[in-house]
């Protein structure tokens, strides 16, 4: 069954003379629990179409369905509830809230769910324990090395188990060691909770 649908997905940047095509008539599909990356050089595209997929980006042409979902369908405020409901996203800039600790960060999604289950602190323990943050938990993201905030990044996205992780080149700021630990830890997470995984290596 197709977690993910693309159908004839374009985007164009700019107008007239100066118009970037960034994707041009893709189509794929992602079935559910499989572990998807995407390669290619810089400018291909793959920023773009994982923008596009997480509704931060719109396309030019072409229809996305994720998990049944008609992304064009869905207004400003359904496409905000999709993201925080159904997706998990590492962004390549991280995107972490320097006045809250590591702590606030990873359990933000659950915060913006409404979600006060009492696992909470068991999921954010897991979390913490295989992405190696417990000793940073209190810490803030201005004291952290950038590989450390690479896993922050990253709890942040799986904590809510989603049902579509997203991720634009998630190991580009941890080291060789961390990087194999990291995307094992997605394997894991794919394999346990049938998750899917779809991101720019």
């Amino acid at each position: 069954m197709a977690i993910l649908e693309v159908s004839n997905l374009s985007k164009i940047f700019g107008q007239r003379h100066d118009r970037v095509r960034a994707l041009n008539d893709l189509s794929f599909q992602v079935n559910a629990g499989e572990f998807v990356g995407i390669m290619g050089p810089s400018g291909a595209g793959k920023s773009t179409l994982l923008n596009i997929l997480a509704t931060i980006e719109t396309p030019s042409t072409g229809k996305v369905n994720i998990a049944g979902n008609d992304l064009e369908a869905l207004n400003e405020r359904q496409q905000a509830a999709f993201r925080r409901d159904h997706l998990g996203f590492v962004f390549q800039d991280f995107n972490l809230l320097d006045d809250m600790t590591v702590t606030q960060n990873v359990l933000l999604p659950l915060t913006l769910q409404q979600d006060l289950q009492p696992d909470r602190a068991e999921r954010l323990q897991t979390v913490a324990n295989h992405l190696n943050l417990t000793p940073i938990l209190q810490a803030f993201p201005g004291e952290l090395s950038m590989g450390q905030r690479q896993r922050v990044a990253a709890a942040r996205a799986v904590i809510t188990q989603p049902d579509l992780l997203l991720a634009d080149e998630p190991t580009g700021s941890l080291d060789s060691l961390a990087a194999t630990d990291f995307l094992n830890y997605l394997r894991q997470l794919n394999e346990k909770k049938n998750h899917d995984i779809d991101g720019d290596a």
